[in-house]
């Protein structure tokens, strides 16, 4: 996985119901270790890529999540300070419509 420590963990890797936004490169590489995907969600990343759908199956050819999916692309809150009890802002950043 580009960007975090996977060359000196051998087991594998499992990411469910995660959302790469933004990224510099794809939303979701593993290249150096062994990774199940599922249920992930990468867009507007600088390069694109496809993710298994959480029942395993391709997207439809051609299926690009864009901004328009989202109720906000907009991190301003998320950014911002956490709540009293610690837990992060609500908001509806990266929440699909």
């Amino acid at each position: 996985m580009t960007g975090s420590p996977t060359r000196e963990f051998r087991g594998a890797i499992r990411l469910t119901a995660n959302t790469a936004w933004r990224n510099g490169d794809a939303g979701f590489t593993c290249t150096d270790a062994a990774a199940a995907l599922q249920g992930n969600l990468a867009v507007a990343n600088r390069r694109a890529q496809a993710v298994p759908r959480a029942d395993g199956r391709p997207w439809p050819a051609g299926a690009v999540a864009t901004r328009a999916d989202f109720r906000s692309t907009d991190p301003t809150v998320a950014e911002g300070a956490r709540q009293a009890d610690g837990r992060l802002p609500l908001t509806d950043f990266l929440q699909t419509s």
